[in-house]
């Protein structure tokens, strides 16, 4: 079970939880937003209209007669907020990921300049991917995986390593890959994802 899967907690349990402070999650966030958001014209992007779609229980229609700029600010910033929540929840920050791995900084950037760790980059800093871990070691098979890996958001590319496959035995490619599981099916899975 993550942390994702326990709505119960506050942000403030979940963030305790996962050793992040709440001064490193408001930096994220500061800095994502102002990036996202830097004037006050805001547009509606695909995702945050699927969201809207999925989760709001409004038709079109109640949505242009209920539109407001300042609103559609506040839901942006919502939707970025819960965004880097689950990114900082769902990774490791290089120190961390460096001690889960038993290994210094200098060893940690050289694995992910080689491609054998898959990062992201969020507020300026590295984050590792939690999915990618199996204990203290990285998942079996991973650097061949690292680099098929499309320029995803990293959310999408964790749904996708952790999401039953139909052509994995409908097991995920983590769960594939830590059971000995062929690397290049989950390779030819990824060069699929990177064609849509």
């Amino acid at each position: 079970m993550t942390l994702m899967d326990r709505p119960e907690l506050t942000v403030g349990e979940a963030l305790l939880e996962a050793g992040i402070s709440e001064e490193e999650f408001s930096e994220s966030l500061r800095a994502v937003m102002l990036e996202e958001m830097p004037g006050a014209q805001v547009s509606v992007s695909a995702r945050m209209h699927e969201l809207l779609m999925e989760y709001s229980g409004l038709d079109d229609d109640a949505r242009a007669r209920t539109y407001d700029s300042a609103v559609e600010r506040q839901l942006r910033g919502r939707v970025i907020a819960h965004e880097v929540a689950r990114l900082e929840i769902g990774s490791l920050g290089a120190v961390a990921a460096a001690e889960r791995l038993g290994i210094d900084g200098s060893r940690l950037s050289h694995r992910t300049r080689e491609g054998r760790l898959a990062s992201f980059q969020l507020a300026g800093r590295r984050r590792y991917p939690l999915w990618q871990f199996l204990g203290d070691e990285p998942l079996p098979g991973l650097p061949p995986v690292v680099a098929a890996m499309p320029a995803i958001h990293p959310l999408d590319l964790e749904t996708f390593m952790v999401s039953p496959a139909e052509a994995l035995a409908d097991r995920s490619p983590v769960e594939h890959l830590a059971t000995g599981g062929e690397v290049g099916a989950v390779v030819t899975l990824l060069e699929q994802l990177d064609r849509w």
